[in-house]
């Protein structure tokens, strides 16, 4: 590529002492380039070219820097003087550069976007995941880490979007469609929930199920996923236990499998809302992951409400089983005078959906509570899907 005797800013995106970041029309494509050196009277630019929609996402701070070069192979090395004249120009590869030269990932135009992710979300997705962390590079990653990251975010999903009772009667026929994933890190993003009909078919619940499914009841689970995910954002600043952690601790169960931690070579995870508004990024790192964990295992021994619908009646020891809406079971124990009455009431059965008091214990299996309170019951009739 031949860039023409001197390189002339069509546009400054970001400048100190001259233009360090900026586009340049050729024809009806757009180049952007970025200084990476300046030696007494010259400079040395990145370049190459760029679609406008990416262009834009720079400057608006949706997407880093370093997105614009994330192909080595269509990076032009070009030496400039003081007035930006060509003096001499080279592939990347002929250069002998590496991406070390490049804007370290997450870095956004200005300082005040925060860290971006370093691919370009889709604008109509459901929800964008982006994973970023040590081996997830542009150009190559573990095959065993793609396909720990696919598998737990598709458990995740699942839990996200479908309610218990349709997630065991049909959870194993939900297809989740997914825009192309994309490495610099890793992003997945969501395009489309469906199930398997033909294959469903032949199970009457899951049939029945997945009639209760459809883009209502879809949009409220992503609705009520993010205003948990800033109550959680909210929370992981707080020192000490907040308020809204006790309600939430079964949420930070299902994103425990997804938050950063060195196991997982994660140092960041970002979810990524799309809306009318635009796109609405809540992210965390490694510090504010372990924040939410240890917050969560203080709960523990500590009164609070839980909610869930009964899956499980045991007489003999006078507990139950509640489920909550990610698919935790927490055994319920209330003492004799509590279960008996209880067991009077018509409204209480498999199926019904409880809230209750006391005090909580985290375990590995089944978490336990202590019920102190029965605050409702209510029919199976009247749950909510």
């Amino acid at each position: 590529m031949t860039w023409g005797p001197k390189i002339s800013p069509d546009r400054v995106l970001y400048e100190f002492d001259g233009p360090c970041i900026f586009s340049r029309s050729y024809g009806p494509f757009n180049a952007i380039f970025l200084k990476i050196d300046e030696e007494r009277s010259r400079s040395t630019f990145i370049a190459c070219f760029i679609t406008e929609k990416k262009l834009t996402a720079i400057a608006e701070g949706k997407v880093s820097v370093r997105s614009a070069f994330m192909e080595r192979d269509k990076i032009s090395v070009i030496e400039t003087d003081h007035l930006l004249k060509v003096l001499r120009e080279k592939t990347f590869a002929e250069s002998g550069l590496s991406m070390d030269v490049l804007p370290s990932s997450g870095m956004a135009l200005f300082e005040h976007y925060g860290r971006v992710p370093d691919v370009l979300p889709k604008e109509d997705a459901i929800l964008s995941i982006y994973y970023r962390g040590e081996g997830l590079s542009e150009d190559r990653m573990s095959f065993t880490r793609f396909a720990t990251l696919t598998n737990r975010t598709f458990h995740f999903l699942k839990s996200t979007f479908l309610p218990p009772k349709i997630r065991a009667a049909a959870g194993n026929y939900l297809d989740i469609n997914i825009a192309e994933p994309e490495f610099g890190s890793l992003m997945f993003s969501v395009e489309g929930v469906e199930f398997n009909t033909e294959a469903a078919s032949r199970s009457k619940n899951a049939r029945d199920a997945i009639d209760k499914f459809n883009d209502d009841l879809l949009e409220s689970r992503r609705k009520r996923f993010y205003q948990d995910m800033l109550k959680l954002k909210d929370a992981s600043a707080v020192t000490g236990n907040s308020p809204s952690l006790a309600s939430l601790s079964d949420r930070i169960d299902v994103l425990s499998e997804i938050m950063p931690r060195s196991t997982l070579g994660l140092d960041e995870v970002q979810f990524l809302f799309s809306s009318s508004e635009g796109n609405e990024r809540i992210s965390f790192n490694t510090t504010e992951a372990s924040a939410l964990a240890k917050a969560r295992d203080e709960i523990a021994g500590q009164p609070i409400r839980k909610n869930g619908e009964v899956v499980e009646i045991n007489t003999a020891s006078q507990t139950f089983l509640i489920e909550n809406d990610f698919g935790r079971q927490t055994t319920c124990s209330c003492g004799m005078d509590t279960f008996n009455e209880l067991m009077r009431m018509n409204t209480f059965r498999l199926g019904a959906e409880v809230e209750l008091f006391g005090d909580f214990t985290v375990r590995s299996r089944r978490d336990l509570l202590d019920v102190h309170q029965v605050i409702e019951v209510r029919p199976p009739s009247q749950s909510d899907e």
